[in-house]
């Protein structure tokens, strides 16, 4: 809220914030290198900064990119549908497309983002940048315990009557 210094009188243009997370930075110590003679099993070193207990090295952040490819044709209505499959655990779903991977660099194509939902299928995000490719349409999902299905509609909005494309699907899982 507003304030200041305790026992003064708060200024209306200062706010003080409180957050309960404190961050301590150490530096620590490792080997360049851990050699170890099976692909299996598990290894051991000191990191030097007084941690004891279990770490696990996983993947954190963005799963590889799902290459996702299509051709959109405005005579079939101007839109193609990718489905896409979120696997349990998914936190979030972004999905872009780049002009560098359409077949012409001066197509215009769109994405919405759709997803189900109790009554069938709602548009979760949108992106349409005029006169260009370059789109982006994400959503938080929330690490749901199922898969999720999703479509990602890409429209053609010319100027040429057919535009083949790859778009490109990152999820971000819990761990």
């Amino acid at each position: 809220g507003k304030g200041g210094k305790k026992g003064e009188e708060a200024d209306p243009e200062v706010y003080s914030v409180y957050s309960p997370i404190a961050t301590k930075y150490e530096t620590f110590v490792a080997p360049d290198e851990l050699f170890l003679l099976s692909p299996n099993g598990t290894g051991s070193f000191e990191i030097g900064i007084g941690y004891s207990g279990t770490y696990f090295a996983k993947v954190h952040g963005p799963q590889p990119a799902t290459p996702l490819p299509g051709t959109a044709t405005i005579e079939a209505g101007g839109e193609a549908f990718l489905e896409y499959i979120a696997l349990p655990g998914t936190m979030y779903i972004r999905f872009n497309l780049w002009d560098e991977f359409t077949s012409s660099l001066d197509d215009d194509l769109s994405l919405i983002l759709l997803g189900r939902t109790s009554a069938g299928f709602e548009v979760f995000d949108r992106s349409d940048n005029v006169g260009t490719s370059n789109e982006m349409v994400d959503y938080f999902i929330g690490g749901v315990p199922f898969a999720t299905q999703w479509f990602i509609v890409v429209l053609n909005l010319g100027p040429n009557p057919t535009s083949s494309f790859t778009a490109f699907g990152f999820s971000v899982g819990v761990d």
